[in-house]
């Protein structure tokens, strides 16, 4: 494409624009095989959860941080509430992985100027977080098929973001192989969602 362009004499700006596009969808298409590796490889029978003491209030605030350009292009804040030196036991990078698909959720559809909460809590004998947004909300029909594979829903991403349908899937089957669960809860279209994943804290 760009030597066709250079060969008929193209201008500097129409490269340019040119380079962006391409430049995009190479994103576009990497976060997909990337997603569709992840999942992959939750679905080996050899994977295993590696269970060690995690300061997972230290874990919740770097997805934060590395998530915040995103939310800075869309004028959104990030807020993190946690205990101090919280220490839950789990695997680090698969725990990294499931929050930061819902945070990097939670900023594709909200709007702009919205507000993103994390919170981690302590209840009943399990760790608790819940990631909360001011986004599309959630269906009833979204909620049913919320985290079967491929799956879209009704809402948009808000700044034009693609989706692979995937993420969700991955959050699920992580949490399932922590022995936990996780919930989506949701007022309907328009009114936000939370998520809530819930961690077993004895382990033994």
């Amino acid at each position: 494409m760009l030597t066709d362009l250079i060969g008929a004499g193209s201008s500097k700006e129409n490269l340019s624009n040119q380079v962006e596009h391409i430049r995009d969808a190479t994103k576009r298409l990497t976060s997909m095989v990337d997603q569709l590796i992840s999942d992959a490889m939750a679905d080996a029978f050899d994977i295993t959860i590696r269970r060690e003491p995690v300061d997972l209030a230290g874990l919740i605030n770097e997805v934060a941080d590395a998530n915040q350009p995103l939310a800075t292009n869309k004028q959104q804040t990030i807020t993190v509430s946690a205990p101090p030196d919280y220490v839950t036991m789990c695997d680090a990078d698969r725990m990294r992985e499931a929050i930061d698909n819902l945070v990097s959720n939670a900023i594709k559809y909200s709007p702009i100027g919205g507000k993103i909460a994390v919170a981690v809590s302590s209840e009943k004998n399990s760790t608790v977080i819940r990631i909360a947004d001011e986004g599309a909300g959630l269906s009833p029909e979204d909620i049913g098929r919320l985290f079967g594979r491929f799956q879209r829903l009704s809402a948009k991403p808000t700044g034009g973001e693609s989706s692979t349908g995937l993420g969700l899937s991955i959050v699920k089957k992580i949490v399932d192989m922590h022995g936990g669960q996780v919930t989506a809860e949701s007022d309907g279209p328009g009114r936000g969602s939370t998520f809530t994943l819930i961690l077993p804290t004895d382990v033994s």
